[in-house]
């Protein structure tokens, strides 16, 4: 009560100088009102400025305060955590209100949960990394056998990842010891990174690579089929002609690019047999041109200049031009070709100094004799210095003075080095390709298949230990392909031909009857995919005929029951009529036995009957008597009934399927090709037709794939074309 009591005074005191104060301002000037209310706001402003440095000495202290207690408090707890064992209580330790330390105790729990959310995403995520570099490890070490580089791909991604790796372990782990053993691997493994891949960019540092296919375009062949040696892959060369490729160089092969050479079993490389002087040119009339010209043009044609005979004569053309030519237009470029060239006139033939003539060409030699009227003889020995077909000496030497009447020169061409041939029997290919390619040999390779002898190696070679042999001389080695195989011919009658007629196999066909098995399709072979076959085996063969139609009898059924029974079947059955005692309209016969099998669609004959045949009793002149012809009235003649013609019986047409086999092929021998066709076709009509050809060999059925799963009858012929030359 008493309280109230003041507060109500104190209220209606403060009410009583309010109005005071309210009175005392009116009695104001405006002058005075507005200074001190000057004076009053510039008052507030300093108290408002003095407050404002107050708060921020205090907040600046309490900062201080803060920051001070939690360093004691981290020290306290340093202290407690390094030694849980001794803690005893310390007196000059720093006194903690009760609501500082809770403060700090709430802030730094804060600061430690914050800690910890930071630290869990991290360890998954280098979790998740850790896992990335393990796929990326594993990834380049199966890849690399796919590499050309494939050591070092994997010296490399091993090293990257163990460091990459062990960096990661390191972030995950709490404990500081293991961290830097993890640390030190990690950085050491990504300098050796560093350092091998500086190493090998400045070709200080080499690693071993897997062999890859090479690019033998217009390299020597027997640079391919070393190398194919070398890598256990089949090499079969091709020879084909070629003007711009140089004899027994690759024109073209089967694989390019950078292929493994373990992924290459079979390679196939085109090489060149040189020009084919069997072509036709078109040679212009060059009468008028002078020698050099003339050379120049021939060698742009690929003109076998071996065959070119040059004369040199004297004429009253200009010295050195051509006044006849033998031929001119379309030849072929290793025809016989007569060239006549000016010497000049006589009186104006003077002698010359024998130039240099050693290693020239014996045609540019000879030509350089010729055009200046020199004559010549040529002799050919062995020589180790000199390339072969170029000159090694003369007689008379170089310097000369040459009198074209009185002296003959003769001029001595190189055989090249005398070459005696190894025991080749004993040498690898290896060795046989480097002898080549020392004593400039050409090699021409051929293969076969062999049982007893491995794939690559040599089976034979055309040249006999001991013999002479020259420079650029070309023999054949002949490899192996080790034993030939069964085909995976996938049920394909066809296929299965054309293997056995590639690799002259002998192919006994049989045909028989198989419910399950459709027309034409292989029942059964002798030989499964991958079989050996041997030298001299043939490969037996069972096609299907179909599902067997037995044959029914037909013999008193109607002829429209019969051609319903027919139809039945699947038989192809035509119909004879013939005079006959049993029931008009009914068969008495029929071509095949009852029960037999055929294939389907086979023919088959039925005799119908047509009746009794009319018989007439011979009289004279004047008539006769029919029987069942008609009858005579009262002795008078009457005009006799014609005998009725049987309906003609058609020929019968056997039909079948046509296959060539290859035993029909008789090589060299097209007549007898002929007659193995018509043999084993029997009462098949067969013409041969022979034909000259550039494809094939003589003997060799030119429309083998044609006539190949025909079906024929017969009733028509078929044509076999024979290539004949």
């Amino acid at each position: 009560m008493k309280n109230d009591r003041k507060k109500e005074i104190i209220n209606s005191l403060k009410e009583e100088m309010d109005q005071d104060q309210f009175s005392f301002d009116d009695l104001l000037s405006k002058k005075e009102k507005r200074k001190r209310k000057q004076e009053k706001k510039f008052e507030q402003k300093i108290i408002k400025e003095l407050e404002i440095k107050k708060d921020k000495r205090r907040k600046k202290e309490l900062e201080e305060t803060k920051k001070l207690e939690k360093e004691k408090i981290k020290e306290a707890l340093k202290k407690i955590e390094t030694e849980p064992s001794h803690t005893s209580y310390d007196e000059n330790a720093p006194k903690v209100t009760t609501i500082e330390s809770s403060y700090v105790s709430r802030n730094y729990s804060k600061d430690r949960k914050q800690k910890k959310e930071v630290n869990t995403f991290t360890k998954i995520l280098l979790i998740l990394t850790a896992i990335g570099i393990l796929v990326f490890w594993g990834f380049n070490i199966i890849t690399s056998f796919d590499r050309v580089n494939h050591i070092y791909t994997i010296v490399c991604s091993s090293l990257i990842s163990f460091g990459c790796f062990s960096l990661v372990i390191a972030g995950i782990m709490n404990n500081r010891n293991p961290r830097s053993i993890f640390n030190v691997l990690g950085a050491s493994s990504l300098l050796s990174f560093a350092i091998i891949n500086t190493l090998v960019l400045t070709n200080v540092l080499s690693f071993p690579t897997q062999a890859v296919l090479e690019d033998f375009s217009n390299r020597n062949v027997n640079e391919a089929m070393k190398w194919a040696s070398e890598n256990n892959v089949t090499l079969t060369p091709k020879y084909e002609y070629s003007d711009s490729i140089k004899k027994n160089y690759v024109i073209t092969q089967s694989e390019k690019g950078e292929i493994l050479a373990k992924n290459i079993k079979n390679l196939e490389v085109i090489v060149s047999d040189g020009p084919n002087y069997e072509l036709e040119a078109n040679l212009p009339d060059m009468v008028g041109w002078d020698v050099d010209r003339v050379i120049r043009k021939l060698k742009e044609l690929n003109f076998d200049l071996e065959q070119l005979d040059i004369e040199f004569n004297f004429h009253e053309e200009k010295k050195d031009l051509l006044y006849e030519q033998s031929k001119i237009g379309k030849m072929k470029r290793n025809e016989k070709l007569t060239l006549k060239f000016s010497l000049g006139k006589e009186e104006d033939l003077k002698p010359v100094t024998l130039i240099d003539l050693k290693n020239k060409t014996k045609f540019d030699a000879t030509l350089w004799l010729k055009r200046n009227g020199i004559k010549y003889e040529i002799e050919y020995k062995f020589d180790d210095e000199v390339e072969k077909g170029n000159v090694i000496s003369t007689d008379p030497k170089k310097g000369t003075k040459i009198e074209q009447n009185k002296m003959t020169v003769t001029i001595y061409i190189s055989k090249g080095a005398k070459i005696v041939a190894p025991d080749f029997e004993k040498m690898s290919l290896d060795e046989i390709i480097d002898w080549a390619t020392k004593n400039n040999v050409n090699l021409n390779y051929e293969s076969e298949y062999n049982v007893d002898i491995k794939a690559g190696d040599v089976i034979r070679v055309s040249v006999k230990k001991g013999t002479v042999i020259e420079e650029d001389t070309t023999i054949t080695v002949v490899t192996s392909k080790g034993a030939l195989k069964m085909i995976d011919f996938k049920n394909d009658l066809n296929k299965l031909r054309s293997f056995a007629e590639q690799h002259n196999i002998k192919l006994v066909e049989t045909q028989e009857f198989n419910k399950n098995v459709e027309l034409g399709k292989i029942i059964r072979v002798s030989h499964k995919p991958g079989d050996v076959i041997h030298t001299g085996e043939s490969i037996e063969i069972v096609i299907s005929k179909g599902n067997a139609v037995k044959i029914p009898n037909f013999i008193g059924m109607t002829e429209s029951e019969a051609r319903n029974a027919c139809s039945n079947v699947g038989l192809d059955c035509t119909f004879s009529s013939v005079y006959s005692s049993k029931t008009k309209g009914t068969i008495i016969d029929q071509n095949k036995t009852v029960g037999s099998e055929v294939t389907k669609d086979s023919n088959i004959v039925l005799s119908v009957s047509a009746g009794k045949a009319p018989s007439y009793d011979g009289g004279s002149s004047s008539g006769g008597n029919w029987s069942g012809g008609g009858s005579s009235s009262g002795g008078s003649s009457s005009k006799p009934t014609p005998t009725p013609k049987p309906t003609p019986t058609p020929p019968v047409c056997n039909k079948t399927t046509l296959y060539i086999y290859p035993h029909f092929i008789v090589i060299d021998n097209p007549t007898a090709t002929c007659n193995n066709v018509k043999s084993a076709y029997p009462g098949f009509k067969f013409s041969c037709n022979y034909i000259n050809s550039d494809s094939g060999k003589k003997g060799q059925i030119l429309n083998s794939k044609e006539l190949n799963g025909l079906q024929i009858n017969s009733c028509n012929t078929v044509t076999v074309n024979i290539k004949n030359n």
